[in-house]
């Protein structure tokens, strides 16, 4: 048995009508007397063409007007099979059709007008019990190409009725669909991007690219299109080479896609970009209007910031890290904290607090010539091994898993307990205490801090201030990228839960996504052009590490999905 389903209406049922009308002219009905006796084993049985009498021309012709615009109208399934109870035959002849006999059975929306039921001999297929249409289950793609089910259905006797969309009066009940090849339930968005450039002399290579996702973000179908025209006194070309200038518009357009993917994700994660770029904007161009020197036990001076906007007068707070000549010998080279933001968010990570570097500086009326890095301030922080690890807000074999690969690209060697926070989280939040997130006081509450504190984003004058989630915090990342450091994943962390042998699903796949041009753009001013091709060298590892690691355990023991 032969199956096909057709996912545009237009297309579907012209193609019907063009088929059937093809062969219209020698469609004949089967006998419709009792017909000859079975054949013995010696004569082989031979169907002779009756003359058109109950299927003439013009019948047909109506018949099939009839169907092409139900069509239209409803949804529909075709079917092709072979020993129905209602078919159209060919006449055999010496050129065989291109095509099949056509078989058309009831499906939701286009049922068979009934005719008459000759009578018919117990050999002939006609004479089975009443009709009973052979179907079988199909979807159509998010793509739109049709596609078989793999497993073929019983004979046509046998097998029950199926229908999609809504059922005809008479008829079975309709067979459940499972969510995957519900056709209502499907909603289909589509993004489309068109662009010609010149790939290579002498040709103009215009792409277009169409990502088409399902509602049910269980199917993703990304095409890309390249048409190849040939410029200025080009004429002839091998063919060869026509698919090669294709093959290379078509490259260029995937490389820019991931490129526009890791923009994106440096802008912070969906429905946070928004606070992402105002914290880094106050950070870079902020008015320093208060501050606090502090000094840790290695001598290393920083500062706590009051950073204003010259506009709107918003407030946040934020640390200062002035850079020092040597970088201390790798431990305290600062602007590594813009990296180690960078690269978090490049991972779909957000666990890193934003930081950016200012050249040429003044903080409390010193001048730091080399500038430094300005790290937003997370309030109400105390250490994250003082929090019970159900009380995280992430789990906390993602959150150790991801921050052992975090130190692993960067080769981070200063990872001990007091660089794990839990603090409130500067794009996971709300304002409070103003028009803005009145709704969101109880929630947050419990979390408070002095008023304009915070690294909050109101004004300084009784405006909103922005309370963010308590949650996981990693900081000072200043000692990565020193020379003789080594970080690997079988070394125990600061929790003592052993070695890293699972993986986030989406850690994993963002892995994939870091290329040589994201990096370089992200770390401009920071890392080298070899430091940027060692890290590359390291996620490789990281990736052949978990990749093997799912071929022997499953994907289940090792990616954790949440």
């Amino acid at each position: 048995m032969l199956g096909l389903v057709f996912g545009p209406r237009t297309q579907a049922c012209g193609l019907l009508r063009h088929r059937a009308k093809r062969q219209a002219a020698s469609i004949v009905p089967r006998a419709a007397s009792a017909g000859p006796a079975a054949p013995s084993a010696s004569a082989p049985a031979v169907e002779t063409p009756a003359p058109l009498s109950s299927c003439d021309g013009a019948a047909t012709s109506q018949l099939l007007e009839n169907l092409h615009e139900r069509c239209q109208r409803e949804p529909f399934a075709w079917t092709e099979a072979a020993g129905a109870s209602e078919t159209l035959t060919a006449r055999p002849s010496a050129q065989p059709s291109p095509d099949p006999p056509l078989v058309l059975e009831e499906a939701s929306g286009c049922p068979i007008p009934p005719a008459p039921s000759p009578a018919s001999s117990p050999s002939s297929p006609s004479s089975a019990s009443p009709r009973q249409p052979s179907c079988q289950p199909y979807t159509v793609p998010v793509s739109g190409a049709p596609k078989r089910a793999a497993a073929p259905p019983p004979p046509a006797a046998s097998v029950a009725p199926s229908f999609v969309g809504k059922p005809h009066v008479g008829v079975p009940p309709p067979t459940p669909t499972p969510p995957s090849m519900s056709l209502a339930t499907t909603e289909v968005t589509t993004e489309t991007d068109e662009h010609c450039s010149a790939t290579h002399p002498g040709s103009m290579c215009c792409t277009s690219t169409a990502v088409e996702k399902d509602s049910t973000a269980t199917s993703c179908v990304v095409t890309v299109r390249t048409t190849v025209t040939l410029t200025d006194s080009r004429l002839h070309v091998a063919s060869s080479e026509l698919e090669e200038l294709a093959w290379l518009a078509a490259r260029d357009a995937a490389e820019e896609a991931v490129g526009a993917l890791n923009r994106r994700s440096t802008r912070g994660p969906e429905g946070r970009e928004e606070r992402h770029r105002f914290v880094c904007n106050m950070l870079r161009h902020g008015r320093i209007r208060e501050t606090t020197r502090m000094e840790n036990g290695f001598g290393h001076v920083s500062y706590q910031v009051t950073l204003e906007d010259k506009t709107t007068g918003k407030r946040i707070r934020a640390a200062f890290k002035p850079r020092v000549e040597g970088d201390c010998e790798g431990w305290h080279r600062v602007p590594i904290e813009v990296a180690a933001y960078q690269l978090n968010l490049l991972l779909g990570m957000d666990v890193v607090p934003p930081a950016v570097t200012r050249e040429d500086c003044d903080v409390d009326w010193t001048h730091y010539p080399m500038g430094g890095a300005f790290i937003y301030w997370c309030s109400n922080a105390r250490q994250l091994d003082q929090v019970p690890m159900h009380e995280w807000s992430v789990p906390s074999a993602v959150l150790l898993s991801d921050t052992r690969i975090l130190d692993v690209l960067i080769q981070n060697s200063d990872r001990h307990a007091g660089h794990f926070l839990y603090a409130e989280h500067w794009a996971d939040g709300d304002y409070v205490g103003g028009p803005q997130g009145q709704g969101q006081q109880s929630r947050r509450g419990g979390a408070g801090s002095s008023p304009g504190g915070g690294g909050g984003g109101g004004g300084g004058s009784g405006g909103p201030l922005w309370r963010g989630r308590l949650s996981p915090v990693l900081i000072d990342h200043a000692a990565g990228f020193r020379a003789d450091a080594f970080v690997s994943l079988d070394h125990e962390n600061a929790f003592i839960t052993g070695p890293t042998h699972r993986i986030s699903a989406r850690t994993y796949l963002r892995l994939r996504f870091l290329d040589a041009p994201s990096l370089r753009a992200c770390m401009r001013g920071i890392l080298s052009d070899e430091e940027v091709a060692a890290l590359l060298a390291r996620r490789d590892a990281v990736l052949a590490f978990f990749d093997s690691l799912v071929a022997e355990k499953g994907y289940d023991k090792v990616v954790l999905e949440a």
